[in-house]
């Protein structure tokens, strides 16, 4: 615990808190998630009430607005209602096993589930800190962090509807029972993430195919211009642009077969 947070915490009244939530999909072929709990805790020290759309606590104004990121450590979360519970820790031996239920009115989890399996081994890294410790206020603090630090792999999807999804989690250590492997093991779909065009160039800040050449095909495979350059995930996408006798970077397993037994 920093020194400014570890006096911080010595006060009567200490700010409205934060929990960050990041989601890390990279292992198995995904993307880092971040998150920011939009329906923020009070406590029976510090209030909070809602002023039209602009959250307020001790008198003073937030810049935390509903629907709106935050930005802490450099890192910008997005609003998303998670309801989480289970992270206390005790000195019993057993580890926790929080849950956590987050949003689905988009679908978005939905469609991670259906790609990666239930999400199950991706990491779930739970961050407190003060509303006052943001980048975007006067007082930023990017070390201002309450710990311990969560960290935890999604261990099993318990629910799932149109309205949410329900996650539980497990220490790494814990997860028996795991079986090999831990990541789909696909003939023909590269779990790659493939560069995107910008507007004016290519991004490849999330990125994982390490793919800058210029030829240009779309998801059928056909030739296309720089806009419109997407990967189709197949191996004959990567051999049309690396060549038939490079080392293809290709995330999947186009030797694998089904085994009956």
């Amino acid at each position: 615990m920093t020194e400014t947070v570890a006096a911080h915490v010595q006060r009567a009244s200490q700010g409205a808190k934060l929990e960050l939530f990041t989601i890390d999909a990279t292992a198995i072929g995904g993307e880092v998630y971040h998150f920011v709990n939009e329906a923020l805790p009070a406590s029976d020290a510090n209030p909070m009430t809602w002023n039209g759309a602009q959250l307020q606590w001790s008198g003073a104004a937030l810049t935390w607005k509903q629907n709106q990121s935050i930005v802490f450590a450099g890192i910008e979360y997005s609003p998303m209602p998670i309801n989480s519970t289970g992270w206390q820790r005790s000195g019993k031996g057993t580890l926790p096993r929080p849950t956590i239920t987050v949003s689905n009115i988009t679908g978005v989890f939905s469609y991670l589930n259906l790609l990666f399996s239930d999400l199950i081994g991706v990491s779930v890294t739970r961050t407190r800190t003060y509303a006052w410790a943001l980048d975007t206020e006067p007082t930023a603090d990017p070390s201002a962090i309450i710990y311990p630090l969560d960290k935890f792999l999604i261990a099993r999807k318990t629910a799932q509807n149109n309205e949410a999804v329900c996650y539980e989690l497990a220490a790494k250590m814990d997860l028996e029972g795991r079986q090999f492997p831990g990541r789909p093991m696909l003939q023909n779909a590269c779990m790659n993430v493939y560069r995107r065009w910008n507007g004016l160039a290519f991004d490849y800040s999330k990125a994982t195919c390490p793919y800058a050449g210029t030829t240009y095909r779309n998801k059928l495979g056909t030739p296309t211009i720089a806009a419109n350059d997407s990967c189709g995930k197949r191996l004959a996408e990567c051999v049309a642009r690396y060549g038939v006798a490079a080392d293809l970077p290709f995330a999947a397993f186009p030797g694998i077969d089904r085994v009956q037994s």
